[in-house]
């Protein structure tokens, strides 16, 4: 039995939880599966031409944020969202911390961060960026690579259709999932990583993946020669046909270098 003072505080803290549950709840629950869900759009192309404001107030194109030759991890989100985006941008910057040790943020790829609310302005994604930036413990590189972007509901409805990111106004919030993207230089739907989490190792090579080579290490192309990603697991899975051919290269390249070796031992003999 809880004593009295016990039963207070428990029904305290019942009348907490409750009361708070409607700020962030819906009242049509048995729509959230087809207002907030992705519909996958896997190599088809994004118009990098569309408009955005950054967190700066300059107003840019997508295809400005793009570098040249090198992929993008593209973060639909909102910066008022009272809980779902904050964790996705928490797994954001969790992951680069370690990506940026192995891949140059703002060089050998871009972030880009799109808030799906048009009544958002540029000071918000300031202030969000700046926090994020110190966050990541390198504000140059965040600066260099992080973008905050808001803009027009034409633009950014116009944006999310092309990526298959499907939400829905709910009151003064907004109804969606979790979810990166990474897009090739010529902004074409590579990758969808979901949830809030987004192992490095997994991103990476899905960066290196969408830049074709492009970045990364010869070990990340011979990995991804054996490798493939399995959306079903979230992971990649080996290729078994590559990995006996890249074994049976590695024989012979390596019988090749023995013969190489004796026959110059002969000759110098």
């Amino acid at each position: 039995m809880l004593s009295g003072s016990a039963r207070v505080s428990f029904c305290t803290l019942l009348l907490l939880i409750t009361s708070a549950v409607p700020a962030y709840a819906t009242d049509k629950p048995k729509e959230v599966p087809t207002k907030a869900t992705i519909i996958e759009r896997l190599n088809e192309k994004t118009n990098l031409d569309l408009a955005f404001t950054d967190q700066h107030g300059q107003q840019i194109h997508l295809s400005d944020l793009i570098i040249e030759g090198r992929p993008a991890i593209i973060t639909p989100v909102y910066y008022r969202c009272p809980n779902l985006c904050s964790l996705t941008l928490n797994g954001t910057v969790k992951m680069l911390k370690e990506l940026i040790q192995e891949l140059e943020l703002g060089k050998d790829f871009s972030v880009i961060t799109v808030s799906i609310n048009p009544r958002e302005k540029p000071k918000l994604a300031a202030t969000k960026a700046e926090n994020y930036y110190k966050e990541l413990g390198n504000v140059e590189a965040g600066r260099a690579g992080w973008h905050f972007l808001t803009g027009s509901e034409e633009n950014i409805k116009q944006l999310m259709d092309q990526l298959g990111f499907v939400y829905a106004e709910d009151g003064k919030e907004f109804l969606h999932t979790a979810a990166i993207m990474i897009v090739s230089p010529l902004g074409k739907i590579s990758r969808y990583l979901y949830g809030v989490e987004y192992p490095p190792p997994i991103v990476k090579y899905s960066l290196v993946e969408a830049a074709q080579g492009r970045i990364g290490s010869t070990i990340d192309r011979v990995f991804l020669y054996c490798f493939s990603y399995d959306p079903t697991k979230g992971q990649y899975t080996p290729i078994v046909m590559n990995i006996i051919r890249a074994v049976c290269f590695a024989i012979v390249g390596l019988l090749v270098l023995v013969l190489g070796t004796l026959k110059l031992k002969e000759r110098v003999g």
